[in-house]
């Protein structure tokens, strides 16, 4: 995929591998405040935009990878976010064997954008 075809997030961070089929982004207030208006989901694949939706709000609702990821903030620091983050770094939230969730504060000193895809 070049840049042309690359899926397009209007919220969180845009640090996802070109070739994703289904990619979620968020923008949170510092450090785990996510709000329902500042999510975005792009996919050009239906059966993998159900995958990730899956992944991300797990088998049993609040045990998916976005809670996951919440309590990972409650300690920003231990995964490697931290306010005055440059906009070119980033940490790895959450991760397990079937998809990864990576954020920066990108210098903003308020907000955290994240995203996530599967692997």
């Amino acid at each position: 995929m070049n840049n042309d075809t690359k899926l397009k997030l209007a919220y969180g961070r845009r640090s996802y591998p070109d070739n994703v089929q289904a990619v979620w982004g968020a923008r949170l207030i510092w450090p785990d405040d996510l709000l329902h208006d500042r999510q975005d989901l792009a996919s050009n694949d239906d059966k993998a935009k159900m995958a990730l939706i899956k992944w991300l709000n797990g088998e049993v609702p609040g045990n998916g990878a976005i809670a996951k990821m919440r309590e990972a903030l409650q300690s920003p620091y231990d995964v490697g976010i931290y306010p005055s983050m440059k906009f070119d770094e980033q940490g790895i939230i959450y991760e397990d064997d079937k998809g990864i969730i990576v954020g920066s504060c990108q210098q903003s000193y308020g907000y955290v954008y994240v995203c996530g895809w599967l692997k």
